[in-house]
């Protein structure tokens, strides 16, 4: 990999914060699950796909103070840098003051005129020291691996390579990312290539390898060389993946019954359920609520709350809604306006909801129906309002007279 690295002193010129870069995270988890010790291979097709992942990759390891060299065969330094400058206008910073190096197969895969396994793994592991030294937190590096294809001494040894760097990545402060055209390499090597990757990103998604196989039972299987402990290993993970499985499916069975209860438990129940999203919009009601509203479901979702409140209640909805962002608990009446334009009055009993970052995500809410409360108290009070007159009404003088 590299030569001598300048050593970052007291008066070395610091580079400016750079900003996150959006879409830094791949789809299948992100750069955030890429940690040091580990070692993948990403199978792609074309310069685009390449990008999308080493560029990021690497933009994540700047940011974090980590050493990074990308080691190109295929693509040219010029076309990289250009690259990196779509994400990074900054990127000239980080080369100038050798954070990030970009290096030719022929400096460091072939730099003999041969490919020697044991001297790659060696140089790796010089780089990751002189990076400490240098005071960053770790080394990240990624290759194209397109060098192997050439007629070089020793490239009949890459997967026997990529198998030793597994004795190597384990507790060390390097991640590493080895980056495989599928279009240009055979598919026996590229099944090789899997058997002795932990993690493999395909189509952007970084997978956990159930086929990996550790680096000395790959050299013995190999070298043809089967010992019991070996055949022990791969029955095991036969049985414990099967086993696996099936209490996975016990699981699923029981979430499903789970939830086909809960479903009964809110779809039959007396009051209406509804729940928002953080801007209010209804993501679910239960039959209950439409009936009560005279809406279909369909009509309901999607629209905001607030559509179907009273106009002379929509700051009590609002008041209340701000409250429960606020992670309160709130209980309130609210008049509704139906599907017919009929208002109805109702007990709206709301909790917010947080997601586990405690960002508030929306709320739901059992609603009561009142309104033949409502009636029946309105007639009450006219009851006893007429009853009230009528006690305190003088009694009439009786002008009965009795005969002479």
């Amino acid at each position: 990999m590299a030569g001598k690295g300048r050593t970052r002193g007291k008066g070395a010129r610091k580079e400016p914060q750079r900003a996150p870069v959006a879409g830094s995270r791949l789809p299948g988890g992100g750069f955030d699950l890429i940690t040091p010790g580990e070692h993948l291979c990403c199978f792609y097709r074309g310069k685009k796909e390449e990008y999308s992942i080493t560029i990021p990759f690497f933009l994540a390891g700047l940011r974090n103070n980590e050493k990074c060299i990308y080691i190109l065969d295929d693509n040219t330094r010029e076309e990289v840098i250009q690259e990196f400058k779509t994400h990074e206008p900054k990127i000239e910073g980080y080369l100038r003051s050798k954070q990030l190096e970009l290096l030719s197969s022929d400096e460091t895969y072939l730099r003999e005129g041969y490919f020697d396994p044991e001297k790659m793994v060696e140089l790796l592991k010089q780089n990751e020291e002189r990076a400490l030294g240098e005071g960053y937190r770790g080394l990240r590096a990624s290759g194209q691996m397109s060098w192997a294809l050439r007629k070089s001494p020793g490239v009949e040894r890459l997967v026997e390579y990529e198998s030793r760097l597994n004795r190597f990545f384990p507790g060390s402060k390097t991640s590493a990312i080895c980056l495989y055209d599928e279009s240009k390499f055979e598919p026996k090597i590229l099944h090789d290539i899997i058997l002795v990757h932990p993690k493999i990103i395909i189509k952007g998604l970084v997978c956990k390898n159930h086929r990996y196989v550790p680096p000395d039972d790959f050299m013995a299987i190999s070298q043809g060389k089967i010992s019991r402990r070996i055949y022990e290993r791969i029955r095991d993970d036969i049985y414990d993946r099967e086993m696996a499985e099936i209490e996975h499916k016990k699981a699923e069975e029981a979430l499903r019954e789970s939830e086909e209860r809960f479903r009964m438990l809110v779809e039959t129940m007396n009051e209406g359920l509804c729940v928002l999203d953080e801007k209010g919009n209804i993501t679910y009601v239960n039959e209950r609520f439409c009936k009560m509203m005279g809406y279909s479901r369909e009509e309901l979702i999607g629209r905001r709350m607030i559509d179907f409140v009273d106009s002379e209640y929509v700051k009590v909805f609002e008041e209340n809604f701000s409250r429960e962002k606020k992670g309160e608990h709130r209980s309130y009446e609210l008049v509704r306006i139906r599907k017919d334009g009929q208002k109805i009055h109702t007990i709206t009993s709301a909790a917010p909801i947080f997601d586990p970052d405690g960002h508030f995500k929306g709320a739901f809410a059992v609603v009561t129906d009142i309104t033949e409360l409502k009636k029946w108290s309105r007639r009450c009070g006219r009851a006893r309002r007429s009853t009230a007159r009528w006690w305190s009404t003088p009694p009439i003088p009786s002008t009965c007279s009795t005969g002479s």
